[in-house]
């Protein structure tokens, strides 16, 4: 293999894609949608911040609903022969500056209408194809015109393909992929048509294919509501950004979150830690270990000491300027994860206010760069892969155990009586977990033939 510039010599050299010579294949060539070709508003959406009253939310809402509903329902749309991010853009101003209902309504049916027609179809669903069904009684419940709310309903029964530009399906688990998704990296701060673009991508996608939406508990149309102008009002990068964190976490999925390190977010939260680890145990901020230990008897700090307070703001009062915009699919770990905000900082320096023994003190803790603390690499070496628990007892932890470890770990507690596998954590390495199988079982088993319940 050569990898990198240089040269190669070879004998009877071949190059064959799937058994065929090279020579002999016909280049392929990607096919270009003309969604792809629309360039319009790569720029802008040409949509400024406007004074809006409940009416201009109201629509927008609707907008929101309708165009989403045609982004996963109508057979134009899918068919890749419209950029429907930027077709949101043509149609919003006109939705912005109606000036009735009825008039609104008349934008909408005479969008749909442009669209033209298509054939549809009486669906059969199995229960095992369909779970949860689509929430689209807003359609007959919204006080649209018969108009529109006939054309909505005939697009609610379109005869559809498998293959859509916007919307795929991974087999066997038929989880959904949003592809031809723009992501524009480029705008660091969108203006306010891109800002309700994210909003109304995220909604729908939730709306449509989120699995859990009915453990939401709470009308998901109402939040669309009350966001939309939180997206329209925020002024710069660092409340975009925390919008956007705030409606991920309205959920409630731990999996859901801003991930990749967030500049935005890391800048807000602070670049800066205090040694001390800090975990909610019966919803108080506790020290429980040091990153350093040197470090952390310079601080003061001592394991099981209570923070009160942080540069004089509570604990339950930051708890509760954090609890909104942190994702997690229960109370506790949203604490688990707040709590890793309460000693970070961009300052060198926090004022501490804590308990020891029922006694209340204050002190000045410094704090430190990620060059001087890697919190990450301080858990991966303090969670050990392997150990014994008693003599014959071993020990696995599958959240930081790799599969180039296991051939040693064998040697070690392949004579035990006992062996514990700790799955309460998210695997460091998927192949780890399918090749200790072949250390314990000499042939194919199920599961349940091998575990034990006690």
């Amino acid at each position: 293999m050569l990898v990198g510039k240089g040269k190669m010599w070879l004998d009877d050299l071949k190059v064959t894609i799937d058994g065929k010579e090279i020579q002999k294949i016909k280049p392929y060539f990607k096919e270009v949608f003309p969604a792809q070709l629309d360039k319009e508003f790569d720029e802008s959406s040409k949509i400024t911040t406007f004074d809006y009253t409940s009416t201009h939310i109201s629509n927008l809402k609707m907008l929101g609903l309708i165009w989403g509903f045609l982004k996963y329902h109508h057979p134009k749309v899918a068919s890749g022969d419209l950029n429907w991010d930027y077709e949101l853009f043509r149609i919003m101003p006109k939705i912005i500056s109606a000036k009735s209902i009825n008039e609104r309504d008349e934008i909408f049916s005479t969008w749909i209408s442009s669209l033209g027609d298509f054939k549809t179809t009486t669906f059969k669903q199995s229960k095992d194809e369909i779970k949860i069904q689509p929430d689209l009684a807003w359609i007959t419940t919204s006080n649209f015109s018969s108009k529109l709310t006939t054309l909505l309903n005939k697009v609610k029964i379109a005869k559809r393909t498998n293959n859509h530009y916007y919307l795929a399906f991974h087999s066997g688990v038929n989880n959904p992929d949003f592809k031809n998704e723009n992501a524009y990296a480029k705008m660091v701060y969108p203006d306010t048509g891109f800002r309700l673009l994210t909003l109304f991508r995220y909604w729908n996608m939730i709306q449509y294919f989120f699995p859990y939406k009915n453990l939401i508990e709470e009308d998901w149309k109402m939040v669309l509501e009350e966001f939309i102008p939180k997206f329209i009002q925020a002024k710069d990068e660092t409340e975009y950004t925390l919008t956007i964190l705030e409606i991920v976490a309205r959920i409630h999925d731990t999996h859901a979150n801003v991930w990749e390190g967030n500049e935005v977010l890391n800048n807000f939260y602070g670049s800066k830690f205090v040694m001390a680890e800090i975990k909610f145990i019966e919803e108080k901020a506790v020290v429980t270990q040091f990153y350093d230990d040197e470090l952390g008897k310079e601080s003061g700090l001592k394991v099981g000491d209570v923070i009160a307070s942080v540069n004089q703001k509570t604990i339950e009062e930051f708890v509760k300027e954090q609890i909104d915009r942190t994702p997690a699919s229960n109370y506790p770990t949203k604490l688990r994860d707040i709590a890793n905000l309460v000693l970070r900082t961009n300052d060198d320096e926090l004022s501490i206010e804590y308990i020891r023994d029922g006694v209340k003190s204050q002190r000045k803790i410094a704090t430190y760069s990620s060059d001087k603390i890697d919190i990450y690499n301080f858990y991966q070496s303090h969670n050990p892969s392997f150990k014994f628990v008693e003599k014959d007892i071993a020990y696995i932890n599958l959240g930081t155990v790799k599969k180039d470890f296991l051939p040693e770990l064998w040697e070690q507690f392949k004579n035990s009586k006992g062996l514990i596998l700790d799955l309460r954590n998210y695997p460091s390495d998927h192949n780890a977990m399918y090749i200790l199988g072949s250390y314990l079982v000499y042939k194919k088993a199920s599961l349940l033939s091998l575990l034990k319940v006690v």
